[in-house]
């Protein structure tokens, strides 16, 4: 399974259907467009 790596709140936030554009300085492979991916909620500690 593909899985994209996102910080919260911006994990949960796509996962409800609240926000529904991720923008990366990166494209995605062609074959994942419209697939389905997993969401990793990773963890991030303030400085």
């Amino acid at each position: 399974m593909k899985v994209i790596t996102l910080h919260q709140p911006w994990a949960s936030l796509i996962a409800l259907g609240i926000k529904d554009i991720e923008a990366r300085s990166w494209s995605p492979p062609q074959r994942l467009i419209g697939e389905t991916i997993a969401i990793h909620a990773a963890k991030v500690v303030p400085p």
